[in-house]
């Protein structure tokens, strides 16, 4: 993918070839917390939406299935998406409750991160629930 274009800013809406091969590879599913779907069956998600100024960069696109898609709004009862600036899942998309709701921690989706959640524990002692080491 040298030389190909990942930030088309406001020149198109939808995602190029490229960012969607991108997206597979980072996101590997869809971003939404705890879901399953995988890559194969998600749209290209902006976080910051594109009605309201978002780009088609590849840092303002993230992976989701099609329901997760349609529950993201400026709306009360819907979610919230935004990118992850600092820490270990930096670049990932935050899903943010919709604001009746009592919590409002943003989260992540770990479901397609396997790796993550390993390197965290052996970063952490290495040992679990009495695991062998």
């Amino acid at each position: 993918l040298h030389h190909r274009p990942l930030h088309l800013g406001r020149s198109r809406r939808t995602a190029s070839t490229d960012q969607r091969l991108a997206l597979f590879a980072t996101d590997h599913g869809c971003t939404f917390p705890g879901c399953t779907a995988p890559a194969t069956r998600t749209q290209v998600h902006h976080v910051t939406d594109w009605a309201t100024g978002g780009s088609t960069d590849i840092d303002n696109l993230t992976d989701c299935c099609g329901p997760h898609n349609r529950s993201v709004g400026p709306e009360s009862n819907q979610w919230q998406t935004t990118t992850i600036t600092t820490g270990p899942d930096s670049g990932r998309a935050h899903w943010k409750q919709p604001a009746a709701h009592p919590d409002q921690t943003p989260r992540v989706n770990q479901v397609h991160h396997a790796d993550r959640i390993i390197n965290r524990l052996l970063a952490a002692g290495g040992e679990t629930d009495g695991d062998p080491p």
